[in-house]
């Protein structure tokens, strides 16, 4: 007698199991399908910003490789400069060995 509700209830949870898993497998697919379109949807974001990111960086390094006006003046500038004194020094000298 006490086998019997032992199978009983060995039967009892795998009938409930099987009727589970008989509604399972939709819940399951909705549940997988709706994860599966949370990680596509978080994929594409971080693609997208992923690009982003690259087309910063690349306007960056763009922007350093390229010299502005005003750089271009003050280089012009600089390099006047260092040829004035560059003969300022040629002229002592010339007027100190002398």
């Amino acid at each position: 007698m006490e086998g019997q509700p032992q199978m009983q209830d060995a039967d009892g949870p795998a009938d409930s199991g099987g009727e589970g898993r008989a509604g399972g497998p939709p819940q399951v697919a909705g549940a997988q399908a709706a994860r599966s379109e949370d990680r596509m949807t978080l994929l594409l974001r971080l693609r997208a910003q992923t690009k982003q990111q690259l087309l910063e960086y690349k306007s960056m390094v763009d922007a350093s490789e390229e010299k502005t006006p005003e750089q271009i003046m003050q280089e012009k500038q600089i390099e006047a400069k260092i040829e004035d004194l560059e003969n300022e020094i040629e002229e002592d000298e010339t007027f100190n060995c002398t």
